[in-house]
């Protein structure tokens, strides 16, 4: 459905981008949707490096949102992380 999706030409924006530990693709930051870990979401936030970024966020999708109440599986910086969102977000878990 998004595969024939243009852009016009000499735009930066992509469809999707990952930003993993494991592996990044070219340019994340410049996806309209980004596919990324808490940690890192922490992190992109807390840089200033990406202020205009960080203000074009219109909503944030966090899955395994159950890890919040285990603190083995990182539960604070899932609270953190929560505190910091500068838009509306959606929790999900398969799990609660």
């Amino acid at each position: 459905r998004f595969s024939s999706k243009g852009y016009p030409s000499g735009c930066k924006k992509v469809l999707s981008g990952e930003y993993l530990w494991e592996r990044c693709t070219d340019k994340p930051l410049d996806a309209q949707v980004l596919i990324t870990i808490p940690s890192i979401l922490e992190m992109l936030l807390m840089s200033g490096g990406v202020k205009e970024w960080t203000s074009n966020l219109k909503y944030v999708i966090l899955d395994e949102i159950h890890c919040i109440s285990e603190e083995e599986a990182g539960g604070s910086k899932w609270e953190r992380l929560i505190q910091m969102l500068p838009c509306p977000f959606l929790a999900m878990s398969a799990t609660v």
